[in-house]
């Protein structure tokens, strides 16, 4: 009748996922000192609601951040979308080749 040993481990029902559904950077080619604009949307494919954080980031030749955009996601219900819009003013950024990254971490 005595308990010798006892674990607890937590879990939770629901699966927790989610997909960039659509990601664009417009214009693609531009001239320093043009601005660049940038969408990204984000899906609920889960089954639970989704709270965590949005990041764009603008990587110049070498993979450095030239630009970061952040955007805080609460509470995104299953199956909803949550779209972003930032602007990147380019005035004073090297020529070059640039990538746009989108991320999302729940």
């Amino acid at each position: 009748g005595n308990v010798l040993d006892r674990e607890m481990r937590e879990f939770r029902l629901g699966i927790s996922s989610g997909r960039i559904t659509s990601f664009t950077a417009t214009p693609e080619y531009f001239d320093p000192g043009h601005n660049i604009t940038i969408n990204m949307t984000f899906n609920n494919t889960g089954t639970v609601n989704i709270t965590g954080t949005a990041v764009i980031k603008v990587l110049n030749s070498t993979g450095d951040a030239a630009e970061e955009f952040m955007h805080t996601i609460t509470d995104l219900i299953s199956s909803e979308n949550l779209s972003f819009s930032d602007t990147w003013n380019t005035s004073g950024v090297e020529e070059g080749s640039y990538n746009i990254c989108g991320l999302c971490f729940v």
